[in-house]
């Protein structure tokens, strides 16, 4: 495993995509930022201009809002969910996998140290996001308060862990498939439209089986991102979030090992 997870940080160094997937969410968050600063700005709630209701409640007024605003959501996981299935097919595509696989029949360390990479992407990624957002609040808006240190310092390090749980799950649909297409769309269709798919399984369960109570966003991964996991959430919610993240990361690693060690290398 050790020359495995040598190789795959010398990649992780060298591949453009990382740094194109770092500059995006720079420039994401940059943009994001931007616009909610030109909302809240005088110019715009004193203009007489009729806004929609609850328009002010949109934009965040503490630095608790903007960490909600980027790290409750599908906006950072979109990154990740990319840079895994990239990572793997680059691995395949430039026949790296085959010369490392072809002298081992059980190939766990290959996968370890896929998902250990996939970590540090991960990191690099909310590091960078966190980065824009506090200079942006503390730099640029002059917004300084902070309503919950504990519960923003909480929300990164658990949405680091669902993050990888979503990586993983990314990673293993790839070693399933082979192909980057399915994988990278499929990923993205269910991290832009999650929300979507558990409202419709929600209503499902309310109107056809009568489980009024059951919501089933809280038993996966990204509905605790969408909706559970935030600076004002409870113990119960974060203790609930990051032990899902961990059944499905052991789960992706489990599965990704057994389809690496059953199908030839090409």
């Amino acid at each position: 495993m050790l020359n495995a997870l040598k190789m795959d940080f010398y990649r992780f160094r060298k591949t453009k995509s990382l740094y194109i997937i770092l500059a995006a969410a720079v420039a994401m968050c940059a943009f994001t930022i931007w616009s909610m600063y030109l909302m809240s700005s005088p110019a715009i709630t004193e203009s007489g201009i009729p806004l929609p209701d609850g328009f002010d409640a949109l934009v965040p007024k503490t630095v608790d809002g903007y960490v909600d605003s980027f790290f409750q959501g599908n906006f950072v996981v979109l990154f990740t969910v990319i840079f895994a299935v990239i990572f793997c097919n680059t691995e395949h595509r430039g026949g790296f996998i085959k010369n490392i696989a072809s002298v081992t029949s059980n190939r766990i360390g290959l996968v370890l140290s896929r998902t250990v990479v996939i970590l540090a992407a991960d990191i690099l990624i909310h590091i960078v996001t966190s980065a824009c957002v506090f200079i942006a609040c503390f730099g640029i808006m002059g917004i300084n308060e902070i309503v919950n240190p504990s519960g923003i310092a909480l929300t990164i390090l658990i949405s680091i862990v669902m993050n990888l749980a979503l990586g993983a799950l990314s990673m293993m649909l790839f070693m399933l498939c082979r192909k980057i297409i399915l994988p990278l769309i499929s990923g993205i269709v269910y991290v832009l439209m999650g929300g979507t798919v558990y409202s419709l399984v929600d209503l499902i369960f309310n109107k056809l089986i009568g489980l009024s109570e059951f919501r089933v966003e809280k038993y996966t991964t990204l509905g605790n991102m969408l909706y559970y996991v935030n600076t004002s959430a409870s113990g119960k919610d974060y203790i609930r979030a990051v032990l899902v993240s961990l059944i499905v990361l052991v789960i992706s690693v489990i599965v990704s090992w057994q389809s690496l060690n059953r199908k030839d290398i090409k």
